[in-house]
């Protein structure tokens, strides 16, 4: 494995840990994941690569990827923020925005589905 697929594996791997987390507390007794039959599904993050370009995606959205690395450069410390970071900041954004959406409360037939659910999101 290169050193940097070694690097984003690692920044997936420490955010998918964390935000298991904070979904799902394990029962007293588990020793392991199999003894987690009440685990709920959570997002996470999704690592592909082909060989030459590794991303990454939250809930299917491209957030990474190295071929259009948007991490700030720091210039003092001669490298890249770290990915973690970015991720972290990136996820934060994506939820932020999926927050925001509010569904109308009125059902006209522009916003209405056939079953009469009111299918119109306001962002």
């Amino acid at each position: 494995m290169s050193a940097d697929l070694i690097e984003v594996y690692k920044a997936v791997q420490e955010i998918n840990e964390s935000m298991f987390g904070c979904f799902v507390e394990p029962p007293v007794e588990a020793k392991d994941f199999d003894d987690w039959s009440n685990a709920i599904t959570y997002s996470k993050l999704y690592l592909l690569t082909d060989g030459e370009t590794i991303s990454i995606s939250f809930l299917d959205i491209p957030i990474w990827d190295t071929d259009m690395d948007e991490r700030e450069y720091d210039d003092e410390k001669d490298d890249w923020e770290p990915l973690v970071l970015f991720l972290k900041r990136k996820i934060t954004g994506i939820l932020s925005n999926i927050v925001r959406i509010k569904f109308n409360d009125n059902t006209s037939d522009s916003g209405s589905s056939a079953s009469g659910t009111d299918t119109s999101v306001k962002a």
